[in-house]
């Protein structure tokens, strides 16, 4: 009974953190506590020239009609380019680290555009599966059917401000492709 008193109450808080998170996007946006630099890339600094990279919040993902893997992807990589063009400003330090918690990525795109990768420690891991449940949300409506987010799939990216300007031209290209698809596939929609 103890053990099904603390599952419950482990449980209320996740759903109330995951709720009081939905709802305080609008205000931490507006506050600059969470520097967006497209509609679902956003910034949030946890240490000195340390920032963790978020692919949006549920708030974005319920607001945003746009919201299919490829859309989110484009928006990843223009959110980088205009990260990257601010660490070539100076209102960013080069050495600056970004880092992100991905399941979206396959380690071989995430190399491509400049990023290392490592495993999950034991506090990344348990955040994580707090994110769970919404995470899976999330992917079901990217995905547009229920998805859940493969476990296997999920590590640490990491890349200081220098490595990001260095692959800037890969973001510019993916981009450009991506552009180039998706006007494709509304052609070949409009046809059919």
């Amino acid at each position: 009974m103890l053990l099904f008193s603390i599952v419950l109450y482990f449980l209320a808080f996740v759903i109330l953190f995951r709720l009081a998170r939905f709802f305080t996007t609008p205000l931490l946006k507006i506050s600059g506590y969470y520097r967006y630099y497209s509609e679902f890339l956003f910034i949030m600094k946890i240490g000195k020239q340390k920032y963790d990279l978020h692919l949006g919040t549920s708030w974005d993902f319920f607001l945003n009609r746009l919201n299919n893997p490829r859309h989110v992807l484009i928006e990843l990589a223009k959110g980088i380019k205009k990260l990257t063009e601010e660490i070539e400003s100076g209102k960013l330090s080069p050495q600056a680290v970004f880092r992100g918690n991905t399941f979206y990525l396959k380690r071989e795109s995430a190399s491509k555009f400049g990023f290392s990768f490592r495993k999950l420690n034991f506090i990344e891991w348990f955040l994580f599966f707090m994110n769970y449940a919404e995470l899976s949300l999330l992917s079901s409506i990217a995905h547009k059917k229920l998805h859940f987010v493969p476990v296997s799939n999920i590590y640490i990216i990491y890349a200081t401000g220098e490595e990001l300007i260095k692959n800037k031209s890969k973001f510019d290209r993916f981009l450009n492709r991506s552009r180039e698809e998706l006007i494709i596939e509304r052609e070949v929609k409009r046809t059919i």
